[in-house]
């Protein structure tokens, strides 16, 4: 039998990021992710803020039935070990962190620089979704595969008709952006693959294969930026977003492109404060005009709005469940690996 030493809370409370509908674990999977850390002798208690998951359907009833205790926001964070959201916290959010605690999400690190430092000083430990690399590929991949439904309400159909500028292309978003367009029709003539490190790119899970080129390659970059109306670019390393479009490149946009940055949570790939701003689905872009032309930005975050919450949810949970399940049961030594130290 085991020995059941120790308790643990870990507490959901709801998304204060605008459009976000997503949570980080649906209420059927509690009881699971409770025995798995029953098996290394802990008790989980579960605490969630009030209204958690209305955008899903979810009632506090749910919550309750499904064994979470259900409070208020400052009650839920005054309870817990383990604060586990999806989105960043903001810095309305950090006074209601205690020392001691872990903060896991998605911390967009390069992004949100300030607020980590402030939650470091509070002797909150960093657990950043963005490192685990399933959690991450799932939410990439789920976004590349949207690259075609923001088109068609951005451009119609006309849109497969158009060269399109792919950048990063070695990363899982852009390699199912891809994979989607190609999907819709759009010919391998009209994909410009630019892999931001090495130009040598072929996608091994389709089979397709297309000419590609480096970013440190100027004059065979501008000169595809010139051919494409539309641009989809999202490349992000360790320190965030590579802004690998810097500002003298801009000026090779055709007239009207169309510019979608899947990197944007990390600051985004162009280098240019006007071409940084987050979009919603419900006001999915805006214009930026320089130099007489104008182009349409629509900057999706991972991705509040642009899928349907529950799936997005749900495949979450899934690249997820045993990250958590780990943190859970380390706790409070947690693995180093798993933590941003200052």
């Amino acid at each position: 039998m085991i020995k059941l030493n120790r308790a643990i809370t870990i507490g959901i409370p709801c998304e204060i990021m605008p459009h976000e509908g997503r949570v980080p674990i649906l209420p059927s999977s509690i009881h699971q992710l409770q025995l798995n850390v029953r098996c290394s002798g802990c008790v989980l208690n579960v605490v969630v803020q009030k209204g958690l998951g209305s955008s899903l359907g979810m009632t506090d009833e749910i919550w309750a039935r499904a064994g979470a205790r259900v409070e208020e926001k400052e009650s839920v964070y005054a309870a817990s070990d383990v604060i586990l959201k999806i989105k960043q916290p903001f810095s309305e959010e950090v006074s209601l962190y205690h020392d001691g605690q872990v903060s896991a999400c998605f911390h967009h690190m390069a992004a949100n620089r300030d607020v980590v430092a402030a939650l470091i000083k509070k002797q909150v430990r960093i657990a950043p979704f963005e490192y685990h690399r399933p959690g991450l590929h799932a939410m990439s991949a789920k976004a590349g595969r949207q690259v075609p439904t923001i088109l068609d309400r951005l451009r119609g159909n006309k849109w497969m008709e158009e060269d399109i500028f792919f950048g990063g292309a070695r990363g899982v978003a852009v390699q199912h952006a891809i994979s989607a367009c190609y999907g819709r029709g759009v010919p391998l003539s009209h994909i410009h693959a630019c892999d931001i490190a090495t130009g040598a790119f072929s996608s091994s899970r389709t089979g397709m294969s297309y000419d590609t080129f480096s970013s440190k390659n100027g004059r065979k970059l501008c000169a595809e930026l010139r051919k494409c109306r539309i641009l989809i670019l999202a490349a992000a390393g360790s320190s965030g977003a590579v802004r690998f479009l810097k500002l003298r490149y801009i000026d090779n946009f055709a007239d009207g492109a169309v510019i979608v940055q899947i990197s944007i949570d990390e600051g985004g790939n162009i280098d240019e404060p006007a071409f940084q701003r987050v979009t919603y689905w419900n006001d999915p872009s805006y214009e930026v005009t320089r130099a007489g032309k104008k182009f349409t930005i629509c900057n999706i975050p991972n991705i509040p709005g642009c899928l349907v919450p529950y799936n997005a949810s749900l495949a979450l949970e899934r690249a997820n469940f045993l990250y958590y399940a780990h943190i859970l049961a380390s706790f409070p030594d947690i693995s180093p690996e798993l933590l941003y130290l200052p």
